[in-house]
């Protein structure tokens, strides 16, 4: 609503109020004497344009810097390992020599109640000789020790050597041979064994046995210091 006032010539007060109905527009004048509604057409009053909005600047895009050094990263220690127990090679009481495996190549001891050796293994292997034979039974220990870390303990027992026996024919009564020194020795044909005591000052032997005929296989092996030999087979001609 818009509101007028004027004084006209004659000193009287003249004013009035305008509002819109309809898109017309009523204009009430009223003078100091008397006032009357005129409805009259007034021009539309021409809209006030709104400022459009400033638009916002985009966000300008961060790019990751270059050539930025990367941290060194810290070397982890390499954790020390127990190494494995080195390996003995079989020990008859006829060897002169001591071998085995052993795959650090650490220091290597292999002792018992008659000798200890350090020594250290070469592409794996390691190998000592003996000045005299170890007697059947003995015990045999072996150990390394790398980067300050000692192995298992490895334990092994000398064993008589394997018999030699002499050609046997058909029809023989004897199986004859020699064998560790005071060895107790065994003749086994099929399922039958039969056995002997061999000589303590020569080791000789001979085990008496039934009549065997041509091509008979007989296994002989023999126990000395409580240990067994390995076995040797052979065949009736």
């Amino acid at each position: 609503m818009y509101y007028f006032m004027q004084r006209t010539e004659g000193g009287n007060l003249y004013g009035g109020a305008v509002d819109q109905i309809n898109n017309s527009y009523l204009c009430l004048a009223y003078a100091s004497y008397h006032y009357s509604p005129i409805l009259v057409e007034l021009p539309e009053p021409t809209p006030t344009p709104t400022p459009s909005a400033t638009p916002t600047p985009s966000a300008t895009p961060t790019q990751a810097p270059t050539n930025v050094p990367t941290a060194t990263p810290t070397p982890t220690a390499t954790p020390k390992v127990t190494p494995q127990a080195p390996s003995i090679s079989t020990i008859t009481d006829k060897l002169l020599k001591v071998s085995g495996k052993e795959l650090t190549g650490g220091t290597l001891t292999v002792e018992s109640k008659t000798f200890r050796k350090i020594t250290s293994s070469k592409n794996g292997y390691w190998v000592f000789t003996l000045k005299k034979a170890l007697v059947s039974g003995t015990k045999v220990s072996a150990f390394v020790v790398h980067n300050g870390l000692r192995s298992p303990v490895k334990v092994t027992y000398v064993i008589p050597a394997t018999p030699i026996v002499s050609r046997l024919k058909a029809n023989s009564l004897y199986v004859k041979g020699t064998a560790t020194k005071g060895a107790v020795v065994y003749a086994k044909i099929l399922k039958k064994v039969y056995s002997a005591k061999a000589s303590v000052k020569t080791g000789a032997f001979s085990v008496k046995i039934s009549k065997i005929k041509k091509g008979t296989m007989v296994s002989v092996n023999c126990k000395a210091g409580g240990r067994m030999s390995g076995i040797r087979i052979v065949k009736a001609v």
